[in-house]
């Protein structure tokens, strides 16, 4: 019996298709996991907004607003603008009924 040298007929280790179609299956897939991931994420935010009582967010509104860097006091820009600004801020207030003292400047 003499040997003859054979390649398998089928190797499990080389795939039978193009890489670029693996490539693209795998892109499509952690695409959809991306997009299903925000979804969920927003409805996570919604639902933690929704149910969240007015003196948390007071509190979160308070470390927010102590974390922005105020202007220098050389660059105030138009104070005209800044009033309008403050005016609309101040009638916001008024409307949603916040009793929160301003900040002064």
């Amino acid at each position: 019996m003499k040997y003859t040298p054979s390649l398998p007929e089928h190797n499990d280790n080389v795939t039978q298709e193009h890489p670029l179609a693996d490539f693209l299956r795998i892109l499509a897939g952690l695409g959809v996991l991306a997009l299903a991931g925000f979804f969920v994420l927003g409805l996570l935010i919604d639902t933690v907004v929704d149910h969240m009582d007015a003196g948390t967010e007071a509190s979160l509104t308070r470390i927010i607003a102590e974390k922005t860097p105020a202007m220098p006091p050389g660059d105030r820009g138009d104070d005209a603008r800044v009033a309008r600004v403050q005016a609309l801020a101040d009638s916001l207030r008024a409307c949603a009924g916040i009793r929160a003292r301003p900040r002064s400047a």
